[in-house]
């Protein structure tokens, strides 16, 4: 049971990382909000972001009910069969801070379907506000797991600022790790389209997202090292408990991805830029560009993986402060 908890968690995660992730990129690197131009990102501005976002959405609402399903059996101490009756559910929805919570982030998935579905019918000129508000409401659903996060175990102002850095957390993480996915696919249609294709508006797309990147990065280190003071508290925590464990486990794969990403941002995105460098130079740097990237994407997916994990694990801090009453007299 333990381990399909983190797989639903992890998966969730994912899913609301790469859905906002997704519409950042659209709204602030591809530029979905302006009229589409005879370019490779231009043609593709339209219909990728509502295509890719369905999909997206599509597995967090899935991944979000086996969630509720895994919490009621949790709860109830029933088996998932019977946890799943309506009982049940419906007791954890209306009666528990974890039911209410997923309820008004139920709402908030059916109106992004909703807004995802105006999209697909609405003019280019509605396209772009439709756009706007799919990014709001995307980054609201990833920004609220912060509730159902170890926050929760805090009081009065210290569970504010717990939750307000987990949350910004949340949305650096969608805006660098999620914005990654499209931009990776970007680079590997310009690829396969030879040293011959125009390298102008992809070169404007990574200098764009080499930005954001920058941005993110700063944000991440920033809230976790906010985070960190409230579960780990501690460097002998942080060496001794398991949590402290994971949570170096994920601190040495963002290390990596930070290396793949100042790689990028100071040698290949400057060199990608360069209009004197010759067609088939810059072909390779796109080419380099695109493997770091997917690079980059492996090691977010086994950091969503270790998140997955410290969510079900007892913080460090936590588990210090409890030693000495579970010690026999």
């Amino acid at each position: 049971m333990e381990a399909t908890f983190v797989i639903v968690r992890a998966v969730h995660l994912g899913a609301l990382v790469a859905l906002t992730g997704g519409l950042v990129f659209a709204i602030s690197i591809a530029g979905a909000d302006r009229s589409p131009g005879d370019t490779i990102v231009g043609r593709d501005r339209s219909a990728t972001w509502k295509r890719s976002s369905a999909l997206w959405l599509a597995l967090a609402m899935a991944s979000g009910l086996a969630w509720l399903g895994l919490e009621a059996a949790s709860m109830s101490g029933q088996p998932l069969a019977q946890a799943l009756g309506r009982q049940t559910l419906g007791t954890v929805i209306a009666e528990t801070d974890f039911g209410n919570v997923w309820l008004v982030r139920g709402a908030l998935s059916l109106g992004l379907a909703a807004l995802l579905a105006v999209a697909s019918r609405s003019s280019p000129t509605a396209a772009r506000s439709v756009l706007l508000l799919c990014t709001i409401v995307a980054a609201a659903l990833l920004s609220s797991l912060a509730l159902v996060g170890h926050a929760n175990a805090e009081h009065g102002t210290q569970r504010g600022i717990h939750l307000v850095a987990d949350a910004v957390h949340l949305l650096a993480a969608g805006a660098w790790l999620g914005a990654l996915v499209p931009l990776a696919a970007l680079l590997r249609r310009q690829s396969t389209a030879g040293a011959g294709a125009p390298l102008d508006d992809v070169a404007d797309a990574v200098r764009r997202f080499s930005s954001l990147g920058l941005l993110a990065v700063g944000t991440l280190l920033l809230t976790g090292v906010v985070n960190a003071s409230f579960t780990v508290a501690t460097i002998p925590a942080l060496l001794t408990t398991r949590y402290g464990h994971l949570l170096l486990c994920k601190l040495a794969l963002f290390g990596g991805m930070l290396a793949l990403a100042a790689n990028n941002r100071t040698r290949l995105t400057p060199s990608l830029a360069d209009a004197a460098l010759a067609p088939s130079t810059r072909a390779v740097v796109v080419a380099r560009l695109g493997r770091n990237a997917m690079a980059e994407i492996a090691l977010g997916l086994a950091v969503l993986a270790v998140v997955g994990v410290l969510g079900a694990t007892m913080p460090a801090s936590h588990a210090s402060a409890m030693a000495p009453a579970m010690r026999m007299p």
